[in-house]
């Protein structure tokens, strides 16, 4: 009879035909080589064998020590592998490749992140989705660089793809890239600030922004909100929110239309709004660096307060841009929009948020930020600039 330790691993061993079918003839000559060793030691402890019981055990420890050692050799020979240019051979689990980047999960480092031009070679387990970019889907399991060009290996077996290098816009892409779904991310900012005492003084700032992504298509929503009370006295009440969406012929170039609505009781602008659409570019886009920029055309309505309701033509631009410094956890960045009348070239609007975000655990962030307001022609007796400096908290997701 098989004892119940050296029976109970050859059953798990042997209970998956599915995923150990390449190797199951080495694996199960190897447990049948245990448990014929198991029963032998069996029969001679049945035949009551005069070897001492430290000797037996420490026999039974060896051979069960090289055993699980062979199991798992033959576990990393269907590992991924991956292959550098310079010859080094890395096994472990493809995760994704984005933006020339390849994330590579190890046993032993955990994921590490590779330049997509010192790949060699990249043998999978099981089948990987390429990703173009003109959006053609290959897959495969075997990918090989050479000179500037990249060689997909097809399931099928047909003729290999080969195609320029930084045409492979990713492996394993998020299903909203290729599956009809969608992705959301965001950001909400918040600081607030309240007085109780010789002053009684109330300050709300806040921001908030969210985007929609999915494979051809975006939209984005903006909202920016000040208000401020001193001693029951309203000191600054301005909002600001606008919407675009945008179309995406080519991974980077997309067309917009936007929409945007704008009040400002200290500065007798009781609502200027427009209505739009142009191109926009994304220059950049990486975890590390964001850049985009956008140029079109729009109808504006201003209407301030004791004065004629103010319509014209006008040039739009915005600038959105971002950078990790110092540090992976701190980050520079710019938000930019323009308006400049067509009838009028003194008529020029100027926003800008300007600062430096510290991210925190679980996606929060602390901000110090700079906020500038810019109307070259605004309500009479009223200032041209408007300018805020403020500590926030924010979210993101």
């Amino acid at each position: 009879m098989y004892n119940s330790v050296g029976l109970a691993p050859a059953v798990w061993l042997t209970s998956r035909p599915g995923k150990d079918a390449p190797c199951s003839g080495l694996r199960h000559t190897m447990i049948n080589q245990w448990i014929r060793h198991d029963m032998s030691d069996n029969n001679l402890n049945n035949t009551r064998n005069t070897k001492p019981l430290m000797t037996r055990f420490k026999h039974r420890l060896q051979t069960t020590v090289l055993f699980l050692t062979a199991m798992l050799s033959v576990d990393a020979v269907y590992a991924d592998v991956l292959i550098m240019k310079n010859g080094d051979q890395i096994t472990g689990q493809v995760l994704k490749q984005a933006q020339q980047v390849l994330e590579f999960k190890t046993p032993y480092a955990g994921t590490i992140k590779v330049n997509w031009d010192e790949v060699s070679q990249l043998q999978t387990v099981k089948p990987v989705r390429i990703m173009l970019d003109d959006k053609q889907i290959v897959s495969t399991r075997a990918i090989r660089n050479e000179a500037d060009s990249t060689i997909i290996e097809t399931e099928t077996g047909t003729t290999p793809v080969i195609v320029k290098r930084k045409t492979l816009a990713y492996i394993n892409p998020e299903s909203w890239r290729i599956d009809g779904g969608y992705k959301t991310s965001g950001k909400v900012n918040v600081a607030l600030d309240f007085e109780r005492g010789n002053t009684d003084t109330d300050e709300i700032d806040l921001d908030a922004e969210l985007t929609i992504r999915r494979a051809h298509d975006r939209v984005r929503l903006f909202a920016d909100l000040e208000k401020d009370s001193s001693s029951s006295v309203t000191t600054k009440d301005k909002w600001l929110t606008t919407g675009k969406y945008d179309y995406f012929v080519s991974e980077r170039h997309y067309y917009y239309g936007s929409l945007y609505f704008e009040s400002d009781e200290l500065a007798d602008l009781n609502l200027r709004s427009g209505l739009g659409g142009g191109i926009g570019y994304l220059f950049y886009k990486r975890k590390k660096l964001n850049l985009s920029g956008e140029l079109g055309l729009s109808w504006a309505r201003e209407d301030f307060e004791n004065e004629d309701l103010n319509e014209f033509g006008a040039m739009n631009w915005a600038i959105d841009f971002d950078k990790f410094v110092f540090t992976d956890f701190t980050q520079f960045y710019h938000k930019h929009l323009g308006v400049l009348s067509l009838e009028d070239t003194e008529d020029v609007i100027v926003k800008s948020w300007t600062g430096l975000r510290f991210l925190l655990p679980h996606g929060f962030s602390a901000s110090l930020e700079a906020n500038v307001d810019f109307d070259n022609t605004p309500a009479a007796g009223k200032d041209r600039i408007d300018n805020r400096y403020s500590i926030k908290l924010g979210y993101g997701w």
